[in-house]
């Protein structure tokens, strides 16, 4: 502001000697501190001392300031809300700044930590098995042929696949697992009674025994059945090693003796509880 304008100002203000002299004071000692404290804005250092003359002079003579904030204040409106703005937005900024560090610090130590994220492990090998090779086993239990697709050591224990062929007639007696059990149909129909209620399982049906939960399976069709059967975590793999009885194919049988039949259901009856698994009477 020019010394022409504030003297027209001063004049609209007040006609007391006395203001003027004050107010004159006042805006030679705030005119330094405008100019310095001012953005770099064009005319907002002299916004910055009218708005100090008009404050600090309003102690002098209220009723005359109030009558000049029109003519000082209202040009400058514009460019003082363009400096808040300015000011906000540089705030603003800077605090989504700090949360964008923030989320890439957390994000960065989540894809550090194993726990959140395991990384690939090199030495454990790809496992490709089919049913019908000689290089996976075939066991005979019970009038069942199982072929072990899937080990606990493919899986580093985690869960286990066995390749069932069910011929008529054929399944287990009532039994139970501390793990989870996971049957899929791929032929023929299996009858499953889990906790004493019947379910008939045709090819394409998947059913799930929860752990501990009584169950048997029987063919009572005359046709073969066929299913895959997931256990989680592993071990019915090695159970199934240890009781059955080799055989060629996946679908062969072995031809026991009624003594061996006896035999080989007293040494899974001794082995059941080592794999987490009961056998359990007929009348359950």
């Amino acid at each position: 502001m020019s010394d022409e304008k504030f003297d027209a100002s001063m004049s609209r203000i007040t006609s007391k000697p006395s203001v003027v002299g004050k107010l004159e004071t006042i805006r030679n000692s705030v005119s330094g501190w405008a100019v310095e404290s001012a953005p770099s804005s064009p005319g907002t250092s002299n916004l910055n001392c009218d708005l100090a003359i008009y404050l600090l002079s309003s102690v002098l003579d209220t009723a005359a300031i109030l009558n000049m904030f029109t003519t000082i204040v209202n040009p400058y409106l514009p460019v003082l809300g363009s400096v808040v703005d300015s000011r906000t937005t540089q705030r603003t900024r800077s605090e989504s700044s700090q949360l964008s560090n923030t989320y890439q610090t957390e994000n960065t130590k989540m894809v550090e930590d194993p726990k959140a994220h395991s990384a690939d492990d090199p030495k454990r090998d790809v496992t490709v098995a089919h049913p019908d090779s000689s290089d996976v086993p075939h066991l005979f239990i019970a009038g069942d042929t199982y072929t072990i697709l899937l080990t606990g050591t493919d899986t580093a224990g985690k869960m286990c696949l066995i390749d069932m062929h069910v011929p008529p007639g054929g399944g287990p007696g009532p039994h139970r697992h501390d793990f989870e059990e996971t049957f899929t149909v791929l032929e023929g129909e299996i009858d499953m009674t889990i906790r004493g209620e019947m379910i008939g399982a045709k090819a394409g049906q998947t059913v799930h025994v929860p752990a501990n939960a009584p169950h048997l399976f029987t063919n009572a069709t005359e046709q073969p059945a066929r299913m895959l059967c997931i256990c989680e975590p592993a071990g019915q793999d090695e159970f199934f090693r240890a009781v059955g009885v080799p055989v060629d194919e996946r679908t062969s049988t072995a031809d026991l003796s009624d003594e061996d039949e006896r035999a080989q259901l007293e040494k899974a009856e001794a082995l059941a509880s080592q794999y987490d698994t009961e056998l359990l009477m007929d009348t359950e």
